[in-house]
């Protein structure tokens, strides 16, 4: 039997129809659906199944066949391939396989891989996975070779299940009732009963459907060969396939399993392996199709084989209709993995920042299959001024190749292209995606213009307009088609260039030797943070220290894995947008997100690894309240999740998981009194000041700017700027400890206080990582940076007061509003020599006490008089309201309890925990200051 009628036993049309979302419908001898196939916007049933034959008919389309046909037509590929398709996904894959095996045997090519194996094998090769994990922790020579390949992360052993076999699986799994010749079966075993990835580290490949494990990887420890081994049978699975649907915009693909795991390490986990330079298979096409995944960066290794590999991996990208992309590893460097281990300074490794450099800079294989020159140009020479042709198109012109494209004017929003017989205008630039062309088309021809809307990428949407246009201008329709074909082909280069050069903005830019060396001097300063409150002073920002250091801080750790968030909270006009534009403005731009608004679920359809480790800042609360929940998960879970419906190219729903990974600093700003305290909890709430000293303050920075207005004010700008981004870019990715963080007192008597302690811990935690250049640090991967009490001064200094005005019975801004009634009341009590309580006012004395508006003063009295601080004296009917000052405690908060600096001094000098007494008595012995790692 051939394999195109083994394909037609195996797959019934109508299993592979319902497979595929196509509801079937009786009618008569036939079944009638909509049309799937591609092309066909059918809107009544046109497409006719004959059971009988097994074979359709489309009446709307005219395309008809078999089951192999319509394969064929549905995927766009050859009906060899659509038998091969048809083989590898019917119901008996253990015959197809067999099949397939014969197939291939004859002919010498190698038989297509299988999918998953039954289920009861799956189960029992997690059973052998869960095995080998729990023996990587028994292996010290096995986890010291994760560790030298820079793998060793605790976090992504569990994540992958890696292991190693020590030779003690047959033995134990025995006992467990687990026969040898099962293993064998599986190729676990050899013949001889010897453990096939013996001495090796081992990668289980889940299976596809989640269900068990589908095949293994083994690398051996020890320089012997096999250095690699692959669990026999054929590679049926992928690993960390999930992460294609996740991130169809971008996929990174490896050349080996190590590759792929060292794109994890540093956070970039949108990466799968193949199997080796020639180990992109079937499995992963269907991995890629099934995901829609538009753009893919090969990322093989820097030899031959990887080199050659790499080409023909990106053929089959673009068959897939995917856009391929290389990247390309520095001068010395093979591959990822030795990437990721080799010094980029004294004691630091690549990270994050420098894998996504790579692949920021990947180039396309190939220039894109166009006939367009996309680049600036004047209009031909037979086009008018207008755009108009001087003469029109006669059947010779007509029946010539059309002529290149000449790019007249673009801008964000439209273009303009010149052919030698028509002018096309293409609006509608920055709707452009990768899976959709939608776009407003102009053509000019002989003065007569014809405007329409259209798919580029749809061949019926370029049909219909090259009939209208062969109808309108005279112009055969053919010839109107290879037009917008090369209008599609320049469009979407001129689409993938602003992709580029998106992120080449974002690019970090290179640092010179004395740039380094200033930025250096300034992280090790004795007074930095005075110079950062300077800097923020030069940048026009003036007085608000206490707010300015918190706003840095909380900037500066979004480096960390528990970064803080701010809520900047006074009146309009204070200046909170200022302070949080120039916050931002010493931050590195490529870390950094400003926001004036965020709509409801905008923040789960950015890239999921937008946000990671970088500052957020939202410029107004009450424009992205919608937003809320999301930040709010962003801020306590450091990532955030939404399911939503997604229409298959079948036509079928299936959803997607839109994740967003964190960790991010948020800020934001807002005029709101009070604050929910599901956000509050969650972040430092800073007033401003509002004081009218505060107020001259700004008033001699902003004459003192306009006095030296133009005196190297924009240099110096830049100078600061340019100082205070590269010391931030310096700061090496190193975990804090708090090593007194159990000799504190913090108040209990609240629940909210549970996050507050977490989030006062944050705070010093954030003075120290930005002082590493000064704190000693713990020898060890990665390094340890030992807070001092140094940085709990500094927290305690800028908490204290935020903290008791969070635990206080009324705002802050209510409480203010207080002190001004009880002073203003008890100098009138004084002048009139009667007591306090006597003073009767109204709201318009509160008003002209405090230079508040009505409403503001409305509400604030309205919560003043709530908590019973000042009573309404009732008087007749139409009078106006009138107050008095009750006889109650002040209404400031207190946070005694919290230990202070002083007192924490003298219990560490009283301590008997070991890590404070040994680092008292010998600091040099286990620590050493940051300069001295750094050699």
């Amino acid at each position: 039997m051939s394999r195109f009628e083994e394909a037609k036993r195996l797959n019934r049309l109508e299993d592979v129809l319902a497979a595929d979302g196509v509801v079937l419908k009786k009618t008569g001898r036939s079944l009638m659906a909509r049309c799937p196939l591609p092309g066909h916007d059918d809107s009544t049933p046109s497409f006719s199944v004959l059971p009988g034959k097994q074979t359709f008919k489309c009446f709307g389309c005219s395309r008809s066949g078999s089951v192999i046909d319509y394969v064929a037509f549905r995927d766009s590929v050859s009906p060899e391939e659509a038998v091969h398709r048809l083989l590898m996904g019917a119901k008996g894959h253990d015959q197809a396989e067999r099949v397939a095996s014969k197939i291939h045997k004859g002919n010498g090519t190698p038989a297509p891989p299988s999918f998953p194996p039954s289920r009861s094998a799956a189960a029992l090769l997690g059973d052998v996975a869960d095995y080998y994990h729990r023996a990587l922790a028994d292996s010290p020579a096995a986890r010291q070779y994760l560790s030298g390949r820079g793998l060793g992360d605790p976090a992504t052993i569990r994540r992958f299940r890696i292991g190693f076999a020590a030779g003690t699986l047959v033995s134990t799994l025995a006992s467990d009732g687990v026969q040898e010749t099962s293993l064998r079966e599986l190729g676990i075993l050899t013949a001889r009963g010897r453990e096939h990835f013996l001495g090796m580290v081992v990668v289980p490949i889940p299976a596809l459907d989640g269900q068990g494990v589908a095949g293994f990887y083994g690398r051996r420890i020890e320089d012997r060969d096999p250095k690699h081994l692959y669990l026999k049978g054929g590679h049926r699975s992928v690993l960390n396939a999930e992460a294609a649907p996740v991130y169809p915009d971008q996929l990174v693909l490896s050349e080996k399993i190590l590759d792929m795991l060292s794109f994890w390490v540093v956070g970039i986990p949108n990466a799968i392996p193949c199997y080796g330079a020639s180990g992109f298979t079937s499995v992963h096409e269907h991995v890629l199709r099934e995901a829609a995944v538009r753009r893919a960066i090969v990322a093989f290794d820097r030899d031959e084989p990887g080199i050659q590999g790499a080409e023909r991996v990106a053929r089959r990208l673009a068959d897939l209709g995917i856009e391929a992309f290389r990247l390309e590893w520095p001068e010395g460097v093979k591959d990822a993995n030795e990437f990721l281990t080799r010094e980029i300074a004294p004691g630091r490794r690549p990270g994050r920042e420098e894998f996504a450099q790579l692949l920021a800079e990947a180039k396309p294989f190939a220039p894109p299959a166009a006939t367009v020159a996309v680049s600036p140009a004047a209009p031909t020479p037979a086009t008018s001024p207008a755009g108009a042709p001087a003469t029109p198109a006669t059947p010779a012109a007509a029946a010539q190749p059309a002529a290149l494209a000449a790019l007249v004017s673009v801008t964000d929003e439209e273009a303009v292209f010149a052919f030698p017989d028509t002018l096309y205008t293409v609006c509608g630039l920055d709707r452009i995606g990768r899976d959709a062309m939608r776009v407003v088309v102009t053509a000019e021809s002989a003065g007569k213009s014809h405007t329409d809307r259209l798919d580029l990428y749809l061949s019926r949407s370029r049909r219909s307009f090259a009939l209208a246009l062969q109808g309108r201008f005279d112009l055969p329709a053919v010839r109107v088609e290879e037009d917008l074909s090369a209008l599609r082909a320049a469009l979407a280069e001129l689409h993938r260039r602003k992709r580029v050069d998106a992120l080449e903005a974002r690019a970090v830019p290179p640092m010179t030797a004395d740039a380094e060396r200033e930025a250096r001097e300034l992280l090790a300063a004795p007074d930095l943070l005075d110079r950062v409150r300077d800097a923020y002073l030069r940048l026009g920002v003036a007085g608000e220290d206490d707010t300015k250091t918190l706003a840095y801080l909380v900037a500066t750790s979004r480096k960390l894995d528990r970064p803080l968030s701010l809520i900047l909270r006074s009146a309009s006009a204070a200046g909170k947008s200022t302070l949080l534009e120039k916050t931002v403005e010493l931050m590195p731009p490529e870390e950094t997100e400003y926001l004036s608004r965020v709509t409801q679920a905008a923040l789960y359809y950015v890239d999921a690894l937008a946000l990671r480790h970088r500052l957020l800042v939202v410029d107004e609360r009450a424009g992205s309240a919608e937003a809320d929940y999301a930040l709010r998960s962003l801020q306590s879970r450091r990532e955030i999740s939404l399911a939503v419906p997604q229409k298959t190219p079948s036509g079928g729903m299936k959803t997607r998981i839109l994740t967003v990974y964190g960790p991010t600093a948020i800020m934001e700003s807002t005029t709101a009194d009070e604050i929910h305290d599901e956000n509050a909890n969650r972040a430092w709430v800073a007033p401003l000041d509002e004081a009218p000293d505060a107020t001259r303050l700004v008033h001699a920075a902003q004459k003192a700017a306009w006095a030296h207005a133009g005196r190297n004010g924009e240099a110096e700008r830049t100078r600061i700027l340019r100082l205070f981004q590269n010391a931030q870019r310096l700061l090496a990715p190193v975990t804090v400890q708090i090593p007194f963080a159990p000799l504190l007192a913090f108040p209990a008597e609240w629940t909210r206080a549970r996050r507050d302690l977490d989030r006062f811990l944050g705070l010093v935690a954030a003075s120290a990582f930005l002082h590493q250049y000064r704190r000693e640090r713990l020898v060890g991967e990665p390094p340890v940076v030992l807070a001092a009490l140094d940085d709990y001064a500094i927290a305690y200094g800028l908490a204290r007061r935020l903290l008791a005005g969070a635990y206080a019975e009324i705002s802050a801004p209510a409480a203010a509003l207080l002190a001004t009634i009880r002073r203003e009341v008890e100098r009138l009590a004084r002048a009139q020599r009667v007591e306090p309580e006597e003073i009767v006012f109204r709201r318009r004395d509160v008003r002209e006490w405090s230079r508040l508006p009505d409403h503001q003063v409305k509400r604030l009295m309205r919560q003043i008089e709530d908590f019973e601080y000042i009573e309404t004296v009732r008087r007749k009917s139409g009078s106006s309201h009138r107050y008095r000052l009750l006889d109650a405690p002040a209404a400031a908060g207190s946070f005694d309890e919290l230990t202070t600096p002083e007192d924490l001094a003298r219990a560490i000098a009283e301590t008997a925990i070991p890590e404070l007494r040994q680092k008292r008595d010998n600091p040099g012995e286990r620590t050493h200051p940051a300069a001295a790692a750094r050699g």
